[in-house]
């Protein structure tokens, strides 16, 4: 959840912060206000987008960028653990006084699969160097993990087309309940319910979608502020229901929540006042 956050005075004139772009630095300061006690947070761009910058169309195509600078200037982590990708605040102590801070329930970079340079997945493998509160820490970046699509066929294979159907779907519901789990511990401080019933839920819902937009968009629906989805829990029934307006939402980095429907409702209909005037004063062409 969004967190109180302060920013000392002298932030500003911070070296680092004149050798990164002005949108990049505002990035950096907002990152604060969704990282937990010890500085770490969710680090899928479109999700980060959609929270940060809810009224910037061209956010969800920059700030893979943003967050690049960052990384490379060393104020940030960015790595994957547990098949999510996470970000890590450099020195997050010299930047925040935190008071009777709670346990993060997010896997630390040391804990990390890998470390990225970006989330995208489009990386090459090479060394890095990162800083850890004040200290410098080694870690290796490694290749790209495997795509959750149905695999190619091989010739020879003894298996049939339906079970490597079948692998790649239970792969992907696999990654699907690891991501939504994830994200709702870390929302709600809780584990959410799993029964025969929600299996059967993530199931239809990765058959719905392409297998590797299913645990983004998961992850996605869990952070969404919708009033609806809030009172609900961010249960599956609903990720469910949805599936096609989260993922619309999710591709965009837009949440559409029952204030952003009902301005959109209000401002149609205006408009469709203003043509129908227009009509009736004899202006249309």
């Amino acid at each position: 959840m969004p967190r109180i956050r302060t920013i000392k005075p002298e932030f500003p004139q911070s070296e680092s912060m004149g050798r990164v772009s002005r949108e990049a630095r505002l990035c950096f300061v907002l990152l604060w206000t969704l990282a937990d006690d010890s500085g770490r947070l969710r680090g899928n761009s479109r999700m980060l987008a959609s929270l940060l910058f809810p009224y910037d169309d061209d956010a969800p195509k920059l700030i893979d960028g943003w967050l690049d600078e960052l990384h490379a200037e060393g104020c940030l982590i960015r790595y994957e653990a547990q098949e999510s990708t996470y970000i890590e605040i450099c020195n997050w102590l010299i930047h925040q006084k935190i008071d009777k801070p709670s346990e993060s329930k997010i896997p630390s970079p040391r804990e990390s699969s890998r470390i990225l340079a970006n989330p995208t997945r489009r990386i090459k493998d090479q060394g890095s160097r990162i800083k850890d509160q004040g200290k410098d820490q080694g870690e290796d970046r490694v290749a790209p993990s495997d795509d959750l699509r149905a695999p190619k066929k091989t010739p020879g294979e003894n298996s049939s087309d339906a079970e490597k159907e079948e692998t790649a779907l239970q792969a992907a519901c696999k990654k699907t309940w690891a991501a939504y789990s994830s994200a709702y511990r870390a929302r709600y401080h809780a584990e959410p319910v799993r029964n025969a019933k929600v299996n059967a839920q993530v199931k239809q819902f990765c058959q719905s979608l392409p297998y590797d937009e299913a645990p983004l968009v998961a992850e996605f629906f869990v952070w969404h502020n919708s009033a609806y989805y809030v009172r609900r829990g961010h249960d599956c029934s609903q990720l469910l229901t949805d599936v096609a307006k989260l993922r619309t939402e999710w591709a965009t980095g837009r949440m559409v929540t029952a204030t952003a429907a009902a301005q959109t409702d209000r401002t149609s209909a205006m408009l469709s006042a203003a043509e129908q005037v227009k009509r009736e004063m004899g202006y249309t062409q």
